[in-house]
């Protein structure tokens, strides 16, 4: 619960706050005048905290970067910091004493990164830290003491690591404040109470879902203070056992959930009455492939008459009586979404006076909605709607959310009902609507977001928007509204309007002016305060705060000088992203910053320029299409070359070198398990040849390259274990270049081929050069039938024994 309010608390922070705000470069700076500065950094491609910041920042996010660590100095100067987001980040270490400057910081997420091990100096300096989010990392080991500080902690996320026992997350229950856990996706595989030392009083929330429960234990009351227990989608091999010793050891449990676990209804039914110690208020039975035949809905709402959530999304209803939920009065939220009914009872929710959230996908019918007078939040999307009637929800007088998106609406003929006075949300995305009259929304007078993206609109009549002086949000998006579709007075009667979004549209003007749209092209909307559009003139919005014009095709001329002047000029409006944007045209400025255009580009000769960047441009395209085309050519001579100048250097060294090994193995690591379990065993202990083999006899810190080359010029012999694998491998074929070098250069026989799979000849690439070594070379197979095993080893060991010089070769090998 209280993980959910931090995640809704990061989102306003990320949305507009009406202060002064302006643009910096690699970052965006929120509220400067005021104690609560906001700075977003994210998805700037960063490998270290920016070091420029305001040093009254509150809020930092440097998320979606390639920051490896945390040091100490990157925070020195942000005492006043409460707030920081470093996730989805490559953090695999943080210095110590790296949040001793930030005493005042409450929340640090630092989700989606490459932690592994939680350090008891780690996060010194975080006193007042209520919330450590960690998930999605690679945590296998907590020291005991990483959290001895954080006397004020109270949620911790441990999402999504490796930590597959109860001990291993020991001590985060020594935290006496915390109040919520997330353990989810852990690889758990018991949860019991035995392994929690002490009564966790605080506790409310425990998530431990998507892991492979098989035992849950409930044997002491060490969560017996707990509200919320989510334990869903625990999947194990066999299904889940659970043991409690006391019915009363969870009596504080008021929510639960049970989804997607390996239960059958009647073991998920006998727990539910197990907990007849808690009062259940809301219980998740979603996904359990639960039929009617169970009867598992009356025993719920017999045993726990007071449940005011029920979800049974997911499941295998077809069809339900209407004495169902009779004994569920207290009901206040019903899902039965994505089941198989094809119609309801006229009286089933006749009982449920309490009822205000409902969501039943793929059936209605006005009759479903008679008894539901209390009902605020209504979702029936996906029912194939292909109008709808005036009256269909005249009677839900407490309706504030309406979501009929996925249907099939192609009109709205009739103006929607004025029993929706009280409609704040109405989301009509993903259909078919071509045009919007006039008055369809005149009785919507509370109506404050109006969801209109991904339909077919190209019609907007003059007072389409009629009665909607609350609307706050109106998105239009994804349509088809044209030139034609915006008229004077297009935007008339939304005067309260503070976002609009008109992104994916076909939009256009001819430019006769500064800018591309007319000066009145959004008069009247005087309470703007976001626009998601592009290349707009601002003057008829004058209480502008952000503007987004992202994935707009800019172009660098000069009709363009003006908004660049503005973007940068302007002391009240923040231009987001601007100094991500890029010029579309011309093609002299294609991909470059449209803060780089300058106004003389205007007055120069841009012809000459043009056919430069253009031939440019087409040379480029030649030689990255001819480098392309040949590119395997260029590899093998370049290290061909690179191999010759290393021989070169080999033979100065000395030519009466005596060899290190007897045999050089290139192989690739899929082929390892042979080469360990059978190739070293008989030529090792058996024949006592004496092997190189990269894991075992490479010099640690020396270059790959030069560590192949040295220890295949320091044995007689080298010997190629050719596979699929092994073809498709970049270090395996300079291995064998470097070898089949040597037979070249020093006319030696050196090379011995083992083919451990049968290979056609066409796909031995000339980038390995196996084609012409197996035409040339005699080379061994390995057999399929295990009576031919002992002569492969006499043949190998034949191979292993003949001289260097071509006419020594064994014909006993051919």
């Amino acid at each position: 619960m209280f993980l959910q309010f931090v995640t809704v608390l990061l989102f306003l922070f990320n949305q507009d706050q009406k202060a002064s705000s302006y643009s910096l470069k690699n970052c965006e700076v929120h509220g400067l005048l005021t104690n609560r500065t906001k700075v977003l950094c994210y998805d700037r491609q960063l490998t270290h905290v920016p070091a420029y910041l305001p040093s009254k920042l509150f809020f930092l996010d440097v998320s979606q970067n390639n920051i490896t660590s945390l040091r100490k100095s990157d925070f020195t100067e942000m005492s006043n910091l409460h707030i920081l987001n470093v996730s989805q980040n490559k953090i695999g270490h943080i210095e110590e004493g790296a949040f001793v400057h930030t005493s005042r910081m409450e929340i640090l997420n630092l989700t989606t990164n490459q932690l592994h091990h939680l350090t008891s100096f780690m996060f010194d300096g975080l006193f007042n830290l209520t919330v450590l989010l960690l998930g999605n990392n690679q945590i296998s080991r907590i020291e005991p003491s990483a959290f001895a500080h954080l006397e004020k902690l109270k949620v911790i996320d441990l999402s999504s690591n490796q930590l597959y026992t109860m001990n291993a997350v020991h001590a985060v229950f020594e935290v006496e404040s915390l109040e919520e856990l997330h353990i989810k996706d852990n690889g758990l595989q018991n949860l019991s109470t035995t392994e929690i030392i002490s009564v966790l009083v605080r506790l409310r929330e425990l998530d431990a879902s998507h892991n492979p429960i098989s035992l849950i234990d409930i044997a002491t009351p060490a969560l017996q203070s707990l509200l919320s227990l989510d334990v869903s989608y625990s999947t194990p091999r066999g299904s889940t056992v659970w043991l409690k010793q006391d019915p009363c050891f969870l009596k504080g449990l008021k929510i639960i959930y049970l989804g997607g676990m390996a239960m059958i209804p009647s073991n998920i039914s006998a727990l539910l009455q197990m907990l007849n110690c808690s009062v259940l208020e809301i219980i998740h039975l979603n996904h359990l492939n639960l039929t009617e035949s169970d009867g598992l809905i009356e025993k719920v709402c017999l045993s726990h008459p007071n449940v005011k959530t029920l979800n049974l999304q997911g499941n295998r209803f077809t069809s339900i009586e209407a004495e169902t939920f009779e004994n569920c009065t207290q009901l206040r939220s019903l899902n039965m979404s994505s089941n198989r009914l094809n119609m309801l009872p006229p009286t089933l929710f006749q009982s449920l006076h309490f009822l205000q959230v409902l969501s039943l996908f793929h059936i209605i019918s006005p009759a479903d909605f008679i008894n539901l007078p209390s009902i605020k939040s209504l979702c029936i999307i996906g029912n194939h709607i292909s109008h709808v009637h005036s009256d269909l929800f005249g009677s839900l007088y407490s309706l504030q959310e309406l979501n009929l998106g996925e249907n099939h609406l192609r009109k709205l003929k009739e103006p929607f009902s004025a029993g929706l006075a009280m409609l704040k949300t109405l989301l009509l995305n993903h259909n078919n609507l071509a045009s919007i009259k006039k008055g369809i929304f005149k009785n919507l007078t509370s109506l404050r977001v109006l969801n209109l993206v991904d339909n077919q609109i190209v019609t907007i009549e003059p007072g389409a928007w009629e009665g909607l002086n609350n609307l706050r949000s109106l998105v239009l998006g994804s349509n088809r509204i044209t030139r034609d579709t915006l008229q004077d007075g297009t935007f008339q009667g939304v005067s309260s309007l503070e976002e609009l979004q008109l992104f994916s549209n076909y939009i256009s003007y001819e430019s006769t002016k500064s800018l591309n749209f007319p000066v009145n092209f959004l008069e009247g909307l005087h309470s703007i305060v976001q626009i998601h559009a592009g290349n707009l003139q601002i003057r008829a919005l004058p209480n502008l705060l952000l503007l987004d014009a992202q994935q707009n095709t800019f172009t660098c001329s000069c009709d363009n000088q003006m908004f660049l002047n503005w973007s940068l000029q302007n002391p009240k409006t923040q231009v987001l992203h601007f100094y991500q944007y890029t010029c579309a045209s011309p093609p002299a400025f294609k991909g470059k910053k449209l803060l780089v255009f300058k106004k003389i580009s205007c007055i120069s000769d841009c012809m000459f320029i043009l056919y430069v960047a253009n031939m440019t441009a087409v040379l480029l395209l030649m030689l990255v299409c001819f480098f392309y085309q040949w590119r395997m050519h260029m590899i093998y001579s370049y290290y061909l070359l690179l191999a010759y100048f290393i021989d070169k250097r080999q033979k100065r060294k000395g030519q009466c070198m005596e060899y290190d090994y007897d045999a050089f193995l290139s192989y690739n690591k899929h082929d390892e398990q042979w080469v360990i379990n059978d190739l070293l065993p008989v030529l090792e202990n058996q024949y006592c040849w004496k092997l190189c083999l990269h894991h075992r006899d490479f010099q640690p810190g020396r270059p790959i390259l030069e560590n192949i080359v040295d220890n295949i010029y320091a044995s007689r012999k080298t010997i190629c274990i050719i596979s699929h694998h092994y073809l498709n491998s970049e270090w395996c074929s300079k291995e064998i270049q470097v070898a089949s070098f040597r037979i070249f250069d020093d006319c030696k026989d050196v090379l011995v081929l083992i083919f451990l799979e049968d290979i056609p000849s066409e796909y031995l690439s000339p980038y390995h050069r196996m084609r012409e070594l197996v035409k040339k070379k005699t080379y061994l197979k390995w057999p399929k039938d295990e009576q031919e095993i002992p002569l492969f080893w006499l043949k190998l060991n034949m191979a292993m024994k003949t001289g260097e010089r071509k006419e020594d070769e064994n014909p006993i090998l051919a």
